[in-house]
């Protein structure tokens, strides 16, 4: 007797998964044709075409098919989220309540970084929060120039930040913090957990050390040793 082989019946079945979650994102009700252009690269046109006919699907190119597959894996793993018709990068957050249930928090940013001067925008469910961290530079006055470079010219460099915390104290309690005091953070964290879960304020904290990271990259960059 002849043996079967099934192995094409298993990627096909894999195909079809990827086809139907493709269908799904060209069929996004709250993102417009070019915004999926934009960010799959695919034409303008083919992506009009195909929304509005979705068996055209079928016979796209599988790189497109994947692409478009890849883009609503994304957003159901939280790594993009989509913000009043945009596309935004996700940082997945997700709090656990004490019923079992999972609530899902859309936490995302935007970043416009430089050695200098470094941008960016989070936002938490329905509030944003713009951080930014600036090394300026200025020459030093010739007395200082006499004190600490014997006599030489010199810069003074100095970083301007605005805290992410404390805007996050300030916009759910009304309150100004400080990112210097250990206890002050913890306080916020703590609170943060009791009023939306260990998840939230972990996320909170995590985006946090995300800026930190941020801030002392340029610092490297821009006081070197």
């Amino acid at each position: 007797m002849r043996q079967r082989h099934y192995s094409h019946i298993r990627i096909s079945a894999s195909r079809m998964n990827e086809l139907e979650d493709a269908r799904k994102a060209l069929l996004l009700e709250d993102v417009n044709v070019g915004e999926l252009a934009n960010i799959t690269g695919i034409p303008y046109q083919t992506i009009r075409n195909m929304r509005h006919k979705p068996e055209l699907l079928e016979r796209a190119s599988w790189t497109r098919v994947e692409t478009l597959a890849q883009l609503y894996d994304d957003l159901l793993t939280n790594k993009l989220v989509i913000v009043q018709g945009m596309f935004r990068q996700g940082i997945p957050g997700y709090n656990e309540q004490e019923d079992g249930d999972t609530e899902r928090h859309k936490f995302w940013y935007e970043e416009d970084l430089s050695n200098s001067y470094s941008v960016v925008t989070i936002g938490i469910d329905e509030a944003y929060f713009e951080w930014s961290a600036s090394i300026s530079t200025e020459e030093a006055s010739q007395a200082d120039a006499e004190k600490y470079n014997n006599g030489k010219p010199a810069v003074i460099k100095t970083l301007r930040m605005i805290p992410f915390l404390n805007k996050v104290a300030n916009y759910y309690y009304g309150l100004d913090i400080s990112e210097q005091d250990p206890d002050s953070v913890k306080q916020l964290k703590d609170r943060l957990a009791g009023d939306f879960g260990e998840g939230f304020a972990d996320k909170v904290m995590g985006i946090n050390e995300m800026l930190n990271k941020i801030t002392k990259k340029m610092q490297r960059e821009e006081f070197p040793e």
